[in-house]
């Protein structure tokens, strides 16, 4: 699973310690391919993914993320790690 993240990069270039970068919104998908698609259609333009695929880079006020997630079968036997 991808989820993908749009953060806000309006708060960038302050003071140190008064910057930030929310959030705006975060969507999954079954495949990168999908979520870059998502991204393009959002953005209104092409992105050129940097960092194999995984970053949008700065878009000006915001940018795109890339995370892969795992999830673990919920039937399968809890193991103990030492």
């Amino acid at each position: 699973m991808i989820a993908l993240e749009k953060i806000s990069l309006a708060n960038v270039g302050g003071h140190m310690g008064m910057q930030s970068t929310p959030t705006l919104f975060r969507k999954y998908f079954s495949s990168a391919r999908l979520a870059r698609l998502y991204a393009e259609k959002d953005n209104g333009s092409k992105i050129d993914w940097k960092e194999q695929g995984t970053n949008s880079g700065d878009l000006r006020t915001h940018q795109y993320l890339l995370v892969t997630i795992t999830l673990e079968d919920s039937n399968a036997t809890p193991t103990h790690h030492q």
